[in-house]
C-alpha cells in the first residue's frame, strides 16, 4: 500500500501528543511544534518573483526531517501485536501487510 499524500494529512496536534506519549524531550517537542508554525513559500522563475504565501500542508515533503516525523506519527498505528502470524513492513508511507496461516480464507480475515 502507498499512503497517498500522507505528509499532507498529518495533524500537528496529534503528532505532538504522540511525542509526549513517547516521552520525547520537551526541547524536541518544542522544536517539532515550531516546525509547523509560520511557514511561507516564495517562488521565483527567471526574473518573476511571487509574493510570500502561507503554505497549508502539515509536513513539508522536501524537509530531511519529514520522514522521521511521519514515522513518529504512525508509530502506534503500525505497532505489531503479539500474534506472530502477522507482520507489518513499512518504509515511511509505503506499507506492506503480511499474514501467514493454513488457509486463504483465514489469511483474508487476518488482513
Amino acid at each position: 500500500m502507498n499512503i497517498k499524500e500522507a505528509y499532507n494529512h498529518v495533524s500537528a496536534n496529534y503528532l505532538l501528543k504522540i511525542c509526549q506519549k513517547l516521552k520525547l524531550p520537551k526541547s524536541l517537542c518544542f522544536w517539532i511544534r515550531s516546525f509547523f508554525q509560520n511557514r511561507k513559500i516564495q517562488l521565483r522563475f527567471d526574473e518573476n518573483i511571487q509574493e510570500m504565501t502561507n503554505i497549508n500542508i502539515e509536513i513539508l515533503q522536501d524537509s530531511p526531517v519529514s520522514s522521521i516525523l511521519f514515522l513518529i506519527y504512525i508509530r502506534f498505528l503500525l505497532s505489531e501485536r503479539s500474534n506472530t502470524s502477522k507482520r507489518i513492513l513499512s518504509y515511511v508511507n509505503d506499507v506492506g501487510l503480511i499474514v501467514l496461516s493454513k488457509s486463504i480464507k483465514e489469511n483474508y480475515q487476518l488482513l
